[in-house]
């Protein structure tokens, strides 16, 4: 007589497996968003700092030195300007790239006899720029990047100013001294360290992207 249980004799009993699941809420995509800006933002203010430890002081530019992504930095204590009836004018251009900013256009002198544009966009810059033209100051701070220029030279203008003789000679082409702020570039970095903290926060409570093994 075969007894109960005889059948199983021999069979080897199969465990239930377990599965592996990844779940990806929105709250994992969002962090995976902080992630690529925390990166990007880490990067550029590593790399602004860099570049403004590097930076060449305003008093040694020239136009071998006039290479675009370096920082600049120094007072300037001159400017080219025309003359307009009793008006004396240093402001060349301006241009807008969008109806929320405006780039006032100077011209300041190198020190190998060449001059270059300033790209200013900070009023208060402007307002001090004035005031060195008009002797009520004796030198303006400068902080820029030499950046491409966004438009051309005023040549009408430059031909009507008794400090530069020939424009297409003088006058540095191509490039120009954007103004930027070294200490808004050091926020990037700041902000770019606070994202990555605030990933690897989440990551140490929830896991990566909320993986977890289920039965």
């Amino acid at each position: 007589m075969r007894r109960i249980g005889d059948e199983t004799e021999g069979k080897e009993t199969e465990l239930p497996r377990s599965r592996t699941t990844i779940h990806i809420t929105k709250r994992a995509v969002m962090i995976l968003v902080f992630l690529i800006a925390g990166i990007l933002c880490t990067f550029n203010g590593v790399r602004s700092y860099y570049r403004e430890y590097r930076y060449i002081p305003l008093e040694h530019l020239s136009a071998e030195k006039c290479k675009e992504g370096d920082y600049v930095a120094g007072m300037v204590e001159r400017c080219a300007t025309i003359t307009v009836g009793r008006k004396v004018m240093g402001q060349s251009n301006a241009y807008s790239p969008s109806i929320l900013k405006t780039y006032y256009f100077y011209t300041i002198p190198m020190n190998d006899g060449n001059y270059i544009r300033l790209m200013l966009v900070d009023e208060d810059t402007v307002d001090e720029m004035e005031k060195l033209i008009g002797g009520e100051t004796e030198s303006v701070r400068m902080e820029g990047q030499i950046s491409r220029e966004p438009v051309p030279p005023n040549t009408a203008w430059y031909e009507q100013s008794e400090q530069i003789k020939n424009p297409y000679q003088d006058v540095v082409p191509e490039v120009v001294i954007k103004q930027i702020s070294f200490k808004k570039r050091h926020e990037v970095l700041y902000v770019g360290i606070m994202f990555l903290a605030l990933v690897g926060l989440y990551i140490w409570q929830n896991g990566l992207f909320g993986f977890r093994e289920s039965m």
